[in-house]
């Protein structure tokens, strides 16, 4: 049930992007620009519909999981007042080398 609720939301956000005609329009002329087939959607939605359970579990063990091993190499951005706390659910999971660096040192 939570792959095809999965699915059924990304195909709900391809679609609802070009929902009226000025986003179809919009859609089409950012597209031809882009170089996409005039059938891009068409051909992502039937690559949505094609994942399998083994394709997702495929993608989550081989690129999700390996962000929260302590040995991987992440970077984080997010709002200021999460800086925090943030910093400190990686400590506690294992990173040693956690770093924080304020926004205007980048």
């Amino acid at each position: 049930v939570g792959l095809e609720n999965a699915k059924s939301s990304l195909a709900y956000n391809i679609i609802s992007g070009v929902s009226t005609k000025l986003s179809a329009a919009t859609d089409a002329w950012v597209g031809n620009y882009l170089g996409k087939q005039v059938d891009y959607d068409q051909w992502l939605l039937s690559k949505v519909a094609e994942v399998t359970i083994d394709d997702a579990m495929h993608s989550i063990i081989n690129y999700l999981l390996p962000i929260f091993d302590p040995k991987s190499n992440i970077a984080v951005s997010c709002p200021t007042n999460k800086v925090e706390e943030i910093s400190k659910y990686f400590t506690e999971r294992g990173w040693v080398d956690v770093q924080t660096i304020p926004e205007e040192k980048l």
